[in-house]
């Protein structure tokens, strides 16, 4: 095998046919404690094929330019990861519920398996190997793209840290599997005004009304305040969203996109149940008397608190069992409003603004199932238009 220049440096395969590189790149000198000089190497051990070594090689190499010859620092991922964690929530660069998803993904699925690992030897295969193990446990597609994106998300502050020249996380995405994309259980057309007529009877219908007849998030309609309300007006506008930590209502934030920050019209049997709302909410607040705790929200506990998701769900599949319709989410809702509004013709754009949607392609294809009926349909109006059937 011919002889590889120093600054090249070299790739072996130990033993041959192993699937086992030894990659090594030569870094400077320096004086061992007797005052000679001495060469210096960086090395890893790379398993998979020679492409891998070679992408090593080039981030090793990429390293040395910077005069970066740390690459291969004792940090193990897991203790970089505490770090990292704890300068998320610190710096608040981050959502807290975005943080606290972060660190339950890191913990259950990638640190029992790759947290010993020190990050400078983290390779590609570590990861891909990781990823086929989660599907061989059962684990949704979903589920594995989001364990990647926390991975690749963290392995990129190392990079910006100097502590690694290059992600491995992004060479490792060609082996992710397809998300299985599911129509949302959605509230049909011919169940709407049964529904809609049950809510009236429920203490908590008025909220039921605003998610299904506007399309706001529960985090949403849950954060909204009177002063967000203009009912002779007829619209709301969303301004802030109820963050919850372990089922517990936690703080107001600002809602996650500058298009979720938007102004939605009400239909009248909105405005009518937000009425309603207001009465039942000066009774309770009669009732609660100096336990009430005024935070000028629409929808409250009994002292005047933020509600509780987990609290209302209970409460949601009763009154659907109530009025013989099947069980669907409380977050739902918001399916149904885009569904029905799509399938009743409305256009796409208008349905995208008032869902708060970053782009039409995402709601396009969130509800590429409601578009794919509508091209069926379209296909009808042909066949009776051009009498072919």
């Amino acid at each position: 095998m011919a002889k590889k220049s120093r600054r090249a440096g070299s790739i072996i395969e130990r033993p041959p046919g192993s699937g086992r590189w030894r990659v090594t790149l030569y870094v400077g000198e320096v004086e061992d404690k007797d005052g000679r000089t001495k060469r210096r190497y960086l090395s890893r051990t790379v398993k998979g094929t020679k492409r891998d070594a070679e992408l090593v090689l080039a981030e090793l190499l990429k390293a040395r330019e910077m005069g970066d010859t740390t690459v291969d620092a004792k940090t193990r991922l897991s203790d970089f990861a505490a770090t990292w964690l704890d300068t998320l929530t610190t710096n608040a660069t981050v959502r807290p519920r975005t943080a606290a998803d972060y660190r339950s993904i890191l913990n259950r699925y990638v640190l029992p398996t790759l947290g010993r690992y020190r990050i400078g030897r983290l390779q590609p295969t570590h990861l891909r190997r990781l990823y086929g193990e989660l599907r061989e446990r059962g684990l949704a597609a979903r589920t594995v793209r989001q364990a990647h994106e926390v991975v690749r998300n963290l392995l990129n502050a190392a990079v910006r840290d100097g502590i690694i020249a290059r992600n491995p996380a992004t060479l490792a995405a060609n082996v992710l599997p397809k998300e299985e994309r599911r129509e949302p259980t959605t509230i049909e057309r011919d169940k709407l005004v049964a529904f809609l007529d049950a809510a009236e009877t429920a203490a908590e219908g008025p909220l039921w009304t605003v998610l299904l007849l506007t399309g706001l998030r529960p985090s949403e309609a849950l954060a909204l305040r009177w002063s967000d309300i203009d009912l002779e007006g007829r619209r709301l506008r969303v301004q802030r969203v109820l963050v919850e930590r372990a089922g517990v209502a936690h703080a107001f934030a600002p809602p996650k996109s500058q298009t979720s920050r938007r102004t939605v019209p009400l239909a009248a049997r909105v405005v009518a149940a937000l009425r309603a709302q207001r009465k039942a909410q000066a009774t309770a607040r009669l009732f609660a008397g100096e336990k009430w705790k005024d935070q000028g929200l629409v929808f409250t506990n009994t002292t005047g608190g933020p509600l509780r998701q987990s609290n209302l769900r209970p409460k949601f599949v009763k009154l659907l069992d109530a009025a013989g319709l099947p069980r669907i989410r409380p977050y739902d809702l918001r399916h149904s409003c885009a569904t029905l509004l799509l399938e009743d013709g409305e256009d796409i754009a208008v349905v995208s603004a008032m869902l708060g949607h970053s782009s039409l392609a995402l709601t396009a294809k969130h509800y590429a199932h409601v578009t794919e009926r509508r091209k069926r349909d379209a296909v009808g109006r042909w066949d009776r238009l051009a009498g072919g059937a």
